[in-house]
């Protein structure tokens, strides 16, 4: 964490508002640390091992939002609550 800057337990309590005011599709550019939280959300991994895939910065992540959160499609979740603090 830089000084000053956000650690990674701030980031799902500030992408959650984004989230939800989304109403269609949407583009999303953001650096790895959001994709790894988004990922956490949608998987259940708790960014404590391996993701359960890999997370390439030159490649676009496909998620849809479901009621309870993110979903990514085609990976089962994981069990337990995500958290990447």
């Amino acid at each position: 964490r830089p000084p000053g800057g956000e650690g990674a337990g701030g980031r799902p309590a500030r992408l959650s508002p984004w989230r939800v005011a989304r109403t269609g599709a949407t583009v999303a550019i953001c650096q790895i640390g959001v994709r790894r939280v988004v990922l956490a959300q949608a998987t259940g991994w708790h960014c404590d091992g391996p993701a359960p895939l890999r997370i390439k910065r030159s490649r676009l992540l496909v998620l849809r939002i479901a009621r309870d959160g993110w979903a990514l499609d085609g990976v089962d979740r994981l069990q337990g609550a995500p958290s990447c603090a």
